[in-house]
């Protein structure tokens, strides 16, 4: 009930826009929530305030003083940086991409042929490696700005994926990515890179933009961490990169994988991208989605998707200039499956799907090893995976209730002898999922709980991973389409009046802990954003979960965003990263403001 007073208080104070729309609408099934791209109609509007700021005194429109080596963001117009330790040394960087450009989708030799690189790496002994992207977005019609809707961005090197993300709707941005865990596949040699970057440019319908890329691998000199590991093997690579899709027609993927037998550690690195009505998952029924990975048909690893909102996601201006967590670089799920290693080693089919799969998915990844040069044997000790799922549905007065809880916990056990030493190696798992939606023709309350985790230890070592999102939304909308959205696309738009008032609060936290050889290490990490705001607006829809903002009669939106990361050595702490933004969208006039970006660095080397 709480819920649903906020969301009619924040409806109430729509009341004098609303007047202006007619009294009989609703928003068809599937409409609800879609990528939205704004018109150059107030684009110039926009350019003319991005060229002389209109912001409060003392702040800057581009991103803050970073001032660590090789991960500034300063100078760009939106970013993803990365929280994480950052050596005191100047790396050595490696361009991998060079004014690489998006395809055009709309160009009659569909389908484009990804971009492609190949780059000579460094070989050497490297404590981090980093990657470096910078994104641009320039106009394909002279006179026109550029603009365009977010669009996916992949990256792979020699078909693993380095990359996974979205990109920003507008001028340029930045990101920054830990990729030392492709350690064996960046260091040494020659290698092939792959971008894949889709983009329509339809001037008739204002989408004026493509994407230029530049991507450099930035490699810090020192002792590489003892988690790196010896071999890095993609999975689902049946087109040349690790990236397949779930659709409801074909909702498996499956490849035949030939893993070394002198594994003696394997994690599961996985990336999951949820499309069209899966976009915006955690909006629907069912709430949760869980990533099952199978060898021969044998359980073998459960996590869960992560509730990525991209920039134009529910309302873009939320998103002008702070984007939602991890937007622009998705982060891996990572699952130790070394107890199931008797069914990994040798040539085993591993399959992989997401459950309650609503339209397609876009999932793919690796398996990271760790050999030795001895021999090694294995003996199954066993495990007893258990599942449990709730969800029940009610209608209330003006609308209904659905809630869904559901939870996977497992402990597995393995006996490993390497060379004439044996040793048991026990995993526990655990996968949760909470959630709620409440909603009517006009409003929608969400909320998802996410915990996911594991806990390896054999002998006096450990390794413990654990991850929690907690994401809330409330959402009041009015629109009043001229047709069938559900039948909306680019040769056929629908037009429609919007009114829209929405709050999103999400955060996501990483906890990991290990004890390698006698060093008791820990990593905290916590993101959270904070964003409100609405508008009036005429909508052109180019699909059923597409559309362009043609005109505006009134915006407004505010995104908090903050950071903190913390790295500790037993006790002393030898690593603190912090960073707190505010930015905002006011129309008219319509102006982008970054109010406050503030960053925070202690290290202790």
């Amino acid at each position: 009930m709480r819920r649903i007073l906020l969301v009619l208080a924040l409806g109430f104070l729509l009341v004098t826009a609303l007047q202006a729309l007619p009294a009989s609408s609703s928003v068809q099934p599937g409409t609800r929530f879609r990528s939205l791209a704004v018109s150059p109609l107030s684009e110039r509007v926009v350019q003319q305030a991005y060229a002389v700021p209109i912001i409060p005194p003392g702040y800057s429109l581009y991103a803050g003083l970073d001032t660590r080596p090789g991960v500034g963001t300063q100078g760009f117009w939106s970013w993803q940086d990365y929280p994480g330790y950052v050596p005191s040394a100047q790396p050595v960087e490696v361009p991998i991409l060079v004014n690489a450009a998006s395809n055009n989708l709309s160009d009659p030799n569909y389908p484009p042929v990804p971009s492609t690189a190949v780059a000579s790496l460094p070989s050497g002994s490297f404590s981090k490696i980093l990657l470096r992207v910078n994104v641009t977005l320039q106009s394909a019609v002279p006179g026109r700005p550029g603009v365009n809707y977010d669009r996916a961005l992949w990256i792979f090197v020699d078909g693993i994926p380095l990359l996974i993300g979205t990109t920003a709707q507008r001028f340029n941005y930045t990101l920054v990515a830990d990729v030392t865990y492709l350690y064996p596949v960046l260091v040494g040699g020659s290698h092939n890179f792959t971008m894949i970057l889709n983009n329509w440019v339809i001037p008739s319908l204002g989408l004026t933009g493509y994407f230029v890329v530049n991507a450099s691998l930035l490699y810090y000199p020192g002792t590489p961490p003892p988690d790196v590991p010896d071999a890095v093997l993609p999975l689902w690579n049946t087109s040349g990169i690790a990236w397949v899709t779930l659709s409801t027609r074909q909702p498996v993927a499956w490849q035949v994988v030939n893993i070394p037998s002198n594994a003696i550690q394997a994690f599961l690195y996985l990336y999951a991208e949820g499309a069209s009505y899966d976009e915006f998952w955690w909006t629907n029924i069912p709430t949760d989605r869980f990533i099952m990975v199978y060898s021969d048909g044998r359980l073998v690893a459960v996590t869960q998707a992560f509730p990525y909102i991209y920039t134009g996601g529910v309302l873009p201006f939320l998103w002008r200039p702070v984007p939602a967590i991890d937007t622009y670089a998705f982060h891996p799920f990572v699952v130790d499956v070394t107890p199931y290693l008797p069914f990994l080693v040798g040539s085993h089919n591993l399959s992989i799907t997401v459950s309650n799969n609503m339209n397609y998915w876009l999932v793919g990844g690796f398996i990271a090893l760790k050999l030795s040069s001895q021999g090694v044997s294995y003996t199954f000790l066993g495990d007893n995976p258990v599942f449990s799922r709730v969800e029940n549905q009610l209608s209330v007065a003006g609308g209904v209730v659905y809630t869904v809880s559901s939870s996977y916990v497992n402990t597995a056990r393995l006996s490993i002898t390497v060379g004439g030493s044996t040793y048991t190696y026990i995993t526990d798992y655990y996968v949760y999922a909470s959630g709620s939606q409440a909603y009517s023709d006009v409003w929608w309350n969400t909320t998802l709980n996410q915990v996911w985790g594991f806990k390896s230890r054999w002998g006096t070592s450990f390794l413990a991973r654990t991850e929690s999102s907690s994401i809330r939304m409330n959402y009041y909308e009015i629109v009043v389409p001229q047709g069938d959205i559900s039948k909306a696309t680019v040769s056929s738009p629908v037009p429609a009046q919007d009114v829209m008032r929405v709050f999103v609060s999400h955060s996501y936290e990483s906890a990991y802990a290990t004890n390698l050889y006698g060093y008791p290490v820990t990593a905290y990490m916590k993101q959270s954003v904070s964003a409100f705001g609405g508008m009036v607006a005429n909508l052109l829809y180019v699909s059923p979960t597409g559309a362009i903002i043609t005109s505006i009669s009134s915006a407004s939106a505010k995104n908090t965003k903050s950071e903190y990361y913390d790295v500790k050595l037993g006790a002393s702490l030898m690593y603190r990263f912090n960073r707190l933004t505010v930015g905002s969208t006011t129309y008219p006039p319509l102006v982008y403001a970054l109010e406050r970006d503030v960053v925070g660095v202690y290290s202790a080397r």
